[in-house]
């Protein structure tokens, strides 16, 4: 449908310069004849780069669609099919007109973030339990939708590049979107790429808050974890005080009653040690005595 376009631009060019000619104006009728095949092959190199912004576009939405495919997501996968029929409307002369200011945007980027999505998707969807948080006492439970959506780390951010890429293009071409370009408007050619925004941003954003609850939860757990080590130390402390103050107080009445007991008995002794030794005393001199009176 676009060759036969080129052509008749470049057939009219032809004729115009032939009419310049005819009349008298040969450089003229060469100048125009030059400038309108230029045009026409400026419009070919266009329209061969609206096409290819296509195939790009169709097959990033791909990606989504299986991404949504895997988690069962019948939401997406309309939104998907919205897109791709919105896209299928606008011509790709519209789309040269769009992007008449700038080069169609590379799309690879998103395209190669949303494949190795794809595949990360997978593996989760695979691999469960999902979550990633540690399994602390008392952590807060999330919600099933964020357990049925992987949302790992790379996950998030290869959804957040190809987000950034729709951004993009949809910045790119709100340009032009609500002017007349050539005398027709081209806002239609922007609704496509305005849904395909609309979906990475949706995409991104669930991934991100479920990310953000998983966060939550394991700071949550962790300061719970916390509040029950911290209730168990001063549980031990205040049983450990009262056992040592109980321990002390036992050593002390033993100490007293050993040390009562040690006196009375170091008395009796030494009052047993001195009666013997006055009795001792006592026969030494009288043996004294009477060996003297012997002597």
């Amino acid at each position: 449908m676009h060759v036969p376009c080129g052509r008749m631009r470049r057939t009219i060019g032809v004729l115009v310069g032939l009419w310049l000619a005819m009349i008298g104006f040969p450089s003229v009728a060469q100048q125009a004849a030059t400038r309108a095949v230029a045009d026409a092959d400026m419009t070919a190199a266009s329209l061969q780069s609206a096409q290819a912004f296509r195939n790009a576009y169709n097959g990033l939405l791909d990606q989504y669609d299986q991404v949504y495919g895997q988690e069962r997501d019948a939401r997406g996968q309309a939104m998907v099919a919205k897109a791709k029929a919105a896209m299928q409307l606008v011509k790709n002369e519209d789309l040269a007109k769009v992007f008449s200011r700038s080069a169609p945007p590379d799309m690879a980027a998103a395209t190669a973030a949303m494949q190795r999505l794809a595949a990360l998707s997978h593996q989760e969807v695979q691999s469960k339990p999902l979550l990633k948080s540690l399994p602390f006492p008392s952590q807060p439970t999330v919600i099933d939708a964020c357990n049925n959506t992987p949302h790992g780390d790379q996950i998030t951010y290869d959804a957040l590049i190809a987000f950034q890429v729709t951004s993009g293009v949809l910045a790119a071409a709100a340009r032009v979107c609500n002017e007349d370009i050539l005398g027709e408007n081209g806002s239609a050619a922007c609704i496509p790429l305005a849904i395909a925004n609309d979906i990475a941003s949706s995409f991104f954003s669930v991934r991100s808050f479920c990310a953000g609850l998983d966060t939550a939860a394991t700071v949550i757990g962790s300061y719970d974890r916390l509040d029950h080590i911290h209730n168990d130390l001063s549980a031990a402390q205040t049983a450990i005080t009262a056992s040592e103050t109980s321990a002390t107080t036992a050593i002390a009445n033993d100490i007293n009653a050993s040390t009562a007991s040690i006196i009375t008995n170091n008395n009796a002794n030494t009052a047993s040690i001195i009666s013997t030794s006055n009795a001792n005393t006592a026969t030494i001199v009288n043996n004294a005595n009477s060996n003297r009176e012997q002597i």
